[in-house]
């Protein structure tokens, strides 16, 4: 189920320091990610990457390369690729890699470790910038485009 309406009453997420260790982090060079929305892709390994890559992390499914990860599966992903049209990638850390390589805060939902929302910029293999939290969820895209522009 999507969730793509929110309470107006929501609380707006602070800032708790979980994300600060990732300024000018190295990227772990064994984590390989499956591209859940094209099983045919080969894995991506985010550390190999030498143009300016974004990631975003997103709990649940509701630049030169953009991806999304979460901890879905990649069936249930390359679903809600097809579904949705994205005209991006999503890439599944079903198994946690990424979240451990990069220690990233994560909650339960339903009985899952999810990611929080966030984005990641990585360039050559160093995360450059990151965003965190991204509240409310749509406000992330706007948050980019203006550091990009700042670029």
């Amino acid at each position: 189920m999507a969730h793509t309406t929110f309470p107006s009453d929501l609380p707006v997420p602070e800032d708790d320091g979980l994300y600060n260790h990732l300024t000018d982090f190295k990227i772990p060079a064994d984590i390989n990610l499956p591209v859940a929305s094209d099983p045919s892709k080969k894995n991506v390994n985010l550390a190999e990457l030498k143009e300016l890559t974004v990631v975003f992390c997103y709990p649940r499914t509701g630049v030169s390369r953009i991806y999304g990860i979460s901890t879905q599966s990649p069936d249930y992903q390359a679903e809600v690729h097809k579904r949705l049209h994205l005209p991006y990638d999503l890439l599944s850390d079903e198994n946690l890699a990424f979240q451990r390589g990069l220690n990233l805060p994560t909650f339960e939902w339903e009985g899952e470790k999810v990611l929080r929302r966030s984005m990641i910029a990585i360039q050559d293999g160093m995360v450059i910038k990151w965003w965190y939290p991204v509240f409310p969820p749509d406000r992330g895209v706007d948050d980019l485009i203006a550091w990009l522009k700042e670029r």
